[in-house]
């Protein structure tokens, strides 16, 4: 009998101890709950902040590409035009094109036949050279600096043309301006040649 009595104290005891244990474990697994529910609200609210800081950097950049676009690059453009009669030209000569029509940003000299690119970016120069018919073919380059970037020619018959079209990227100072190739006693009618150019973007 008394063994029984002291079993059942045993098996009390144990049970208050166990129970003892699933109730720490209860409140630490409610801690838990408690803290993991605050890291979940603080990620949340993170989450949403960067949403809200996306929207702001989304919206700048529309605002910018917008005030870009406003301003738009600037207007650098020209064409001109060779008046006078030009014969015996010396091989390298620069051909001057006196009569300006067009000369935005007054980047085209008048004087010299040169146009100094005003920005880095990107242009496009076009020239037109007629021959005079006086039995001689004629060549013209167009230059940027030392480089030819492209060749005009216009055959001995009388008035034949030659037009080229350049697209090229141009550094802020670069000069660009129609040359005679080869050395001609033969030369350009006046009124009929022409220089041209202008902007098309700029970095």
């Amino acid at each position: 009998m008394k063994w029984l009595i002291v079993l059942t104290l045993v098996v009390v005891v144990r049970c208050q101890e166990y129970e003892s244990r699933v109730d720490a474990l209860e409140q630490m697994l409610q801690r838990v709950q408690t803290k993991t529910t605050h890291q979940s609200n603080v990620i949340e609210v993170l989450r949403q902040k960067i949403v809200a800081v996306e929207r702001s950097e989304d919206n700048l950049k529309n605002a910018l590409s917008v005030e870009k676009r406003a301003a738009g690059d600037p207007v650098v453009a020209f064409t001109a035009t060779r008046l006078g009669n030009l014969t015996n030209i010396p091989i390298y000569h620069t051909i001057v094109f006196e009569q300006v029509g067009v000369n935005e940003h007054n980047a085209y000299n008048s004087n010299t036949g040169v146009f100094t690119c005003p920005y880095d970016g990107l242009y496009e120069f076009a020239s037109t050279i007629v021959s005079a018919g006086e039995q001689s073919n004629l060549n013209f380059q167009m230059m940027k600096g030392s480089a030819s970037i492209a060749f005009l020619h216009a055959t001995l018959y009388e008035y034949d043309m030659g037009t080229q079209v350049a697209v090229t990227h141009c550094n802020k100072g670069e000069q660009v301006l129609i040359r005679q190739a080869t050395h001609s006693r033969f030369g350009l009618p006046g009124g009929f040649c022409t220089f041209s150019g202008h902007l098309i973007h700029m970095y």
